[in-house]
């Protein structure tokens, strides 16, 4: 299996799927449900797509009418250096902006620039994972200094079925389908596109990028070795915990609180295998 995502060809699913100005609107109207007013010709892609400034891409970024300028990063293993990431492909976007815009920012009067967003999807298991991280808090302690970023981090949650929960739900299969193959990735992909169709996931997308997709990757370069190995760790130490819960064991309230609180089960099929209300085992958590 391939150990790394290719990084010098970024148009992998994420890529695909967003630089379409269709998704990208879904995508911003989930994270902005109060702006409704927006259209597809409000969007505009400004996601690098050459080697620049020491060979940095970044997975998506789009200004949406004229004055926001939104970053999304995907990321399977996590990573404190996002924000570093996201702090360079800022200084590229912004200097390609104003070089398109002729803004002369040696001018002495204020020059306004879109206000900047930060994103991170983060498709590995949330665990402790914060909801942002900051150059300033993580990476300098809360000490004074005179440049700070702030990303915000996405995870799954299953109670949403926006696009990006989509996508987050796509990476699952597909790393369901890797541990459980042999390896051979155009029946990895078949089966990635199965379950996605019987699940409603990304349904149109992949329809539409089918043989794009499969014709330029193998299903194992879309994920790390990491995060592949990662995943299959969290599936060991599920079955564990709903083994033990399901045996005769002593302290199945305690192995079920630490498998709720480590996000190892859901409140609910904790509630089901300890025969109880999912009000009566939340009350359990908070004693």
């Amino acid at each position: 299996m391939t150990s790394t995502i290719n990084r010098t060809y970024k148009d992998t699913v994420f890529t695909l799927l967003f630089k379409n100005k269709k998704e990208a609107l879904k995508l911003y109207l989930t994270l902005h449900k109060e702006d409704t007013d927006v259209k597809e010709e409000d969007i505009e892609i400004t996601t690098l797509c050459n080697i620049i400034s020491n060979q940095f891409y970044n997975d998506l970024s789009f200004l949406v009418k004229d004055t926001i300028m939104i970053f999304v990063e995907s990321q399977s293993k996590w990573s404190n250096n996002i924000v570093y990431r996201l702090k360079h492909y800022i200084t590229d976007v912004e200097r390609q902006y104003i070089k398109d815009h002729h803004i002369n920012i040696y001018d002495s009067k204020p020059v306004i620039l879109p206000k900047v967003e930060l994103y991170c999807i983060y498709t590995g298991i949330r665990k402790d994972h914060p909801d942002t991280l900051s150059l300033k808090r993580d990476f300098f302690k809360g000490e004074e200094t005179d440049q700070d970023v702030t990303v915000h981090m996405i995870y799954g949650d299953e109670s949403s079925k926006d696009i990006i929960q989509e996508y987050i739900l796509f990476c699952q299969i597909a790393s369901k389908v890797i541990l459980e193959s042999n390896g051979n990735g155009v029946e990895m992909i078949e089966k990635i596109y199965l379950e996605c169709h019987n699940k409603g996931v990304l349904e149109e997308f992949l329809n539409r990028t089918r043989k794009e997709v499969a014709s330029m990757y193998q299903l194992s370069e879309y994920f790390s070795q990491e995060y592949v190995t990662e995943m299959y760790q969290y599936s060991i130490e599920r079955d564990r915990a709903q083994a033990k819960l399901e045996g005769r064991e002593e302290g199945k309230q305690q192995i079920a609180k630490k498998a709720y609180e480590t996000h190892l089960m859901s409140a609910t099929e904790c509630a089901k295998l300890l025969d109880i209300t999912e009000d009566d085992f939340m009350k359990l958590v908070n004693l």
